[in-house]
């Protein structure tokens, strides 16, 4: 359909729009003028205001496209096991117990005032989550949690002291925008570091930052990076660009705050060394991926400091090390043995599980208050296709669906000019600038040999160690290990024998 009375409007609007047209039984994916703009910052919105990242709206604004509307009425789909399936449900509800795994850090971070705070679950959520919507002054209302409720925070709260609505107003801002938070708040951190070294002023960006934190600053800078207006041009075409683009040493500020693809560094291999890997081989934050350890371990923290209600002790990180893993060695987090199969294990699991649309807030279930030796259920994902499809899949027949996914998403890469092992890097602060902070962990504890708690204050990644592991990564995944690329064998293995054959014709110098 004919999009243009919606060209210029902002996601939110939009899907307002398209609802008041063709009823509320229609469900909605829109982009706002960033993605129109082809900012690479730019995101999509959806229903429940779900966000997709990754320069997503940029892709549909490229095509012209403003929106997806699809009618509920056709989504209807049903089980080929319904019995095994409600049976599956119960056995999960019991696993996760009536705790999200993620209340402890909803406690202590997030700020909830009751009279704004409102549960919004996802419809047929069959466990517990932290997922809430604010209720404003005025009366609008949003999703409202996890980062993008803390990308203006700390600086709100900094300018007013109460900082009241104004965090929600920003993140509801970026989302009508279509904009992403975590590439928002690295270009604010970014910013403000080279505006208190004199490198960029007021009148330079027309930027108000002597009234950074207050909703005209946020205002002010969406806006240009939006609409590509002044030093929102530049903004526009990434961090990385930016910071080029400015000199006069500019790029020397985005370190620690920029790892990857415009995004911060977050649960970073200083202080979980399993994780290097994961940052490394991925084109951006792989936040799920990240997930499973850090989110492990911050657990047995809660453990250690004798929480209320912790259950995770090291036995326990030793066991799920071993089941989810692939070995108990890799419950060991100041050691480099055994991390390069932890590393291959977590990536086939989550991009299957991402396949699945799994919720990262409760999958995969590592551990479990309500089992004997409070390990969860490795299997559970593969249990639940089989229901769905009534195709019987078992453990290592999700896993290979997720390595077949991974490989495919490499060859891409390949295709678009990743050069393997050359590409398969990380920033040099990683192994330069020793962990002073972690938001999440405060006193950087991990479990060490034998489970005992380890400080990593002051860690690096050690460069040789990074390397071994991701020799021994390379190995594991069938490729050659002196170059990380690919090998006919190891894709034919997986059945991908055309993503071998396509390969070989740009290793030919063909176009694919």
């Amino acid at each position: 359909r004919d999009a243009r009375h919606l060209w210029g409007r902002g996601a939110i609007e939009t899907r307002n729009i398209i609802k008041s047209e063709l009823g509320t039984s229609v469900n909605v994916v829109a982009c706002g003028p960033p993605g129109e703009n082809k900012v690479t910052m730019s995101s999509l919105l959806a229903d429940g205001d779900a966000s997709g990242s990754g320069g997503l709206g940029a892709v549909m604004g490229s095509k012209m496209l403003k929106a997806i509307a699809i009618k509920k009425e056709a989504l209807r789909p049903k089980a080929a096991r319904p019995r095994e399936l409600s049976g599956l449900v119960r056995h999960f509800r019991r696993l996760v117990g009536e705790r999200c795994r993620v209340t402890n850090w909803f406690e202590r971070y997030q700020p909830v005032v009751d009279a704004k705070v409102i549960k919004n679950l996802c419809w047929g959520c069959p466990g517990p989550c932290i997922r809430i919507s604010w209720r404003a002054d005025d009366g609008t209302e949003g999703k409202f949690f996890c980062q993008s409720a803390i990308v203006y925070q700390t600086r709100a709260r900094k300018y007013y002291g109460d900082e009241g609505d104004v965090p929600f107003r920003i993140t509801k801002l970026c989302d009508d925008y279509g904009l992403d938070t975590r590439a928002v708040h690295v270009a604010m951190s970014w910013l403000s570091r080279c505006h208190h070294e004199g490198i960029i002023s007021e009148e330079d960006t027309g930027l108000p930052f002597s009234q950074e934190g207050s909703m005209e600053f946020a205002a002010s800078l969406l806006y240009k990076i939006s609409f590509r207006k002044g030093i929102g041009e530049i903004l526009a075409q990434g961090i990385e660009q930016a910071a080029k683009a400015t000199g006069k040493g500019a790029e020397g500020y985005l370190s620690e705050l920029h790892h990857k693809a415009g995004q911060d560094e977050l649960y970073g291999p200083r202080l979980y060394i399993v994780n290097g890997l994961l940052w490394a081989m991925d084109p951006r934050q792989p936040i799920q991926q990240l997930h499973e350890a850090s989110t492990l371990v911050e657990h047995w923290v809660d453990w250690v400091e004798g929480r209320e209600g912790a259950y995770v002790s090291s036995r326990v990180v030793h066991d799920v090390s071993a089941r989810f893993f692939g070995s108990a060695a890799a419950a060991d987090f100041t050691s480099y043995e055994e991390k390069a199969l932890a590393v291959k294990k977590i990536q086939d699991r989550e991009f299957a599980k991402e396949s699945l649309i799994l919720c990262d807030m409760l999958w995969p279930v590592l551990t479990s208050p309500n089992t004997k030796d409070h390990v969860g259920d490795s299997a559970l994902e593969s249990r639940f296709l089989s229901a769905v499809t009534g195709q019987d899949v078992d453990e290592a027949g999700l896993y290979r669906i997720g390595e077949m996914v991974f490989n495919l998403q490499r060859a891409i890469l390949v295709r678009e000019g990743h050069q393997g092992l050359q590409s398969d890097t990380l920033s040099e602060f990683t192994f330069e600038k020793p962990l002073i902070s972690h938001f999440m962990n405060p006193n950087m504890l991990v479990p060490g040999r034998d489970g005992t708690p380890v400080s990593r204050m002051g860690s690096v990644l050690e460069k040789p160690g990074f390397e071994r592991i991701r020799r021994e990564y390379y190995q594991l995944r069938g490729w050659d290990a002196s170059s990380g690329r690919q090998t006919r064998a190891g894709l034919e293995r997986l059945g991908l024998s055309d993503v071998a054959d396509g390969l070989q014709l740009l290793s030919n110098g063909r176009s694919l």
